[in-house]
């Protein structure tokens, strides 16, 4: 299934997408894709990650293994570095329930202002800094406060010296997958409007990860969207 041009439509629509979305990750990582103790929780949270989603039970990292490899270099470009409710797809270890990861899904909302921006960028740093993997998913177009995309306004934060590279077009998406280590590393896929969605690292540990499907959640999830409203993402004429 292609990506969809959710731009063309209204903002709780997609809103109702990026929830079930939410819920088809949730099942297929708890249908057995965390290995043993880990577990997926969509949580609500409001202003600083680190304050409320990190704090929520106490502790941070896990440090236990599970029984992948990380991706290979070659697999991904790689980039180093030395308000409102929101819903989050939170990992975490059965440990003192601490967060391991989690996985967010940019908005419209999120780049509606520079102030949306920052908001959205400072709780994506704020949970790198404490030792939480990240999984960013940014299924809108660049636009006037993001003119590289949300990466590169979450790496100017990271690391201010480096330049990003720019986008290869204006139809490119910014899937990225940050491991929380010493040097925080970006693994980052650019699938264009109407390409499918590929596999994706979720780290639980700075050398081991998991494989997300996205590309089978999403159709998953795309399903229950209502017939009128795939017709205008996907561009075919709506009768009156």
């Amino acid at each position: 299934m292609p990506i969809h041009a959710w731009d063309r439509i209204d903002l709780k629509v997609f809103h109702g997408h990026h929830l079930a979305w939410m819920v088809e990750m949730k099942k297929a990582l708890n249908g057995g894709l965390l290995p043993r103790n880990f577990y997926a929780l969509i949580e609500d949270h409001a202003g600083n990650v680190t304050s409320d989603v990190l704090h929520r039970y106490g502790g941070r990292r896990e440090l236990s293994a599970c029984d992948t490899t990380p991706p290979r270099a070659e697999a991904a470009t790689k980039e180093y570095r030395s308000s409102q409710l929101r819903r989050t797809l939170s990992i975490r270890h059965e440990s003192q329930h601490r967060l391991v990861a989690m996985i967010e899904i940019v908005t419209r909302a999120d780049k509606d202002r520079l102030q949306s921006v920052t908001d959205f960028c400072d709780k994506i740093v704020s949970a790198l800094d404490h030792g939480v993997h990240v999984m960013m998913l940014d299924m809108h177009p660049a636009g006037l406060h993001d003119p590289e995309g949300m990466h590169a306004e979450i790496w100017k934060r990271l690391d201010p010296e480096t330049e990003v590279e720019p986008l290869p077009d204006a139809a490119a998406r910014t899937l990225a997958s940050y491991r929380a280590d010493a040097e925080i590393e970006a693994f980052l896929q650019h699938p264009r409007l109407a390409a499918p969605l590929p596999d994706l690292p979720l780290f639980l540990h700075p050398e081991r990860y998991v494989s997300v499907p996205l590309e089978a959640t999403y159709q998953d999830a795309y399903d229950s969207t209502p017939a009128f409203w795939r017709d205008i993402v996907e561009g075919r004429p709506v009768s009156s």
